[in-house]
């Protein structure tokens, strides 16, 4: 395992207690010496130490010390959510990670943003089924700063067009949004936390987003629900190709081509259709003719629950 890498301020603040703690996890980590619980998962074999991991994991903690049969055997058996990859690295980061230093996510070495925006994903799931608090939020943390210093990216290509720094601020987190909109993603709800803060970045990015044109917009016709999401937050429908319906865009109840229902492309923004998200985030248009507008349905639950 490679040496741990602390920085100065943590270092300032390692007592040679903690020190010497740290080094003794990283032996029983890697030897396995003493461990009298053992957990498997995928064909993973590991002998753990239950005062260390259920002092970090309230998932460990409930199933070894509070009468389940895994408090009888010793044995927790992890399936399905949890893989075994990331199960190894919770365990390194149950072992060694020191948070009254701050030391957390650097257990696991240095990460690009490419790493880390895809890294990101699987480890909070699975932290958060495990109950890894002190992970879980420092994955949020981390992503907060990388956002911010990606959000400076964007807003200073005004002052230094290099395409090099615009991709730079652009590419990942909008890779880790799109992701974080997959409707297709079996896990989709378990993103909620990260997808806040995504959000958050589209937020403050959105005028320069604007400006990239077709590569922004591109992006928004690859995620329906990111792009109703920010309709929601910023009611902007001018100058945004992917609400304009394109000529294949047909009423969800007559069949007809909404263009043709305009007079022309200039009165797309004026009130002669209408849209909807159904539920898998994809955009449904409606023209305003009566005899469709009668035929649309409001979910009074949903009103009344949002109410």
């Amino acid at each position: 395992m490679a040496s741990p890498q602390f920085s100065k301020e943590q270092l300032a603040l390692l007592t040679p207690d903690q020190y010497k703690e740290h080094q003794r996890k990283a032996w029983l980590l890697s030897t396995g010496n003493g461990g009298e619980c053992t957990i498997t998962c995928e064909g993973l074999v590991v002998k753990a130490h239950g005062k260390i991991i259920c002092e970090r994991s309230a998932f460990f903690r409930a199933a070894l010390t509070h009468g389940f049969m895994e408090s009888k055997t010793g044995k927790v058996h992890l399936q399905e959510v949890i893989t075994h990859h990331f199960l190894h690295w919770i365990l390194v980061y149950i072992y060694l990670s020191i948070p009254d230093i701050g030391y957390h996510l650097e257990v696991f070495g240095p990460q690009t943003d490419a790493d880390f925006f895809g890294f990101m994903f699987e480890l909070h799931r699975q932290a958060d089924y495990l109950k890894v608090r002190d992970l879980t939020e420092a994955i949020i943390t981390e992503l907060k700063k990388r956002l911010d210093n990606c959000a400076c990216l964007m807003f200073n290509k005004y002052h230094s067009p290099s395409a090099e720094r615009i991709s730079k601020g652009y590419e990942g987190p909008m890779k880790a949004v799109l992701h974080a909109y997959d409707h297709s993603n079996v896990y989709y709800e378990a993103y909620e936390p990260l997808r806040a803060e995504l959000f958050r970045w589209v937020e403050r990015c959105y005028p320069v987003l604007q400006g990239l044109g077709d590569t922004f917009e591109s992006h928004l016709l690859e995620a329906p629900a990111l792009a109703v999401a920010i309709l929601k937050t910023t009611q902007n429908f001018k100058n945004s190709k992917f609400i304009h319906p394109g000529p294949e865009a047909s009423c969800m109840f007559c069949g007809d081509p909404v263009q043709e229902i305009c007079e022309d492309e200039s009165d797309i923004g004026q009130p002669m259709f209408g849209l909807v998200a159904d539920q898998s985030g994809g955009v449904k248009y409606f023209c305003d003719r009566s005899s469709c507008l009668r035929q649309i349905r409001v979910d009074r639950k949903a009103v009344d629950k949002s109410l």
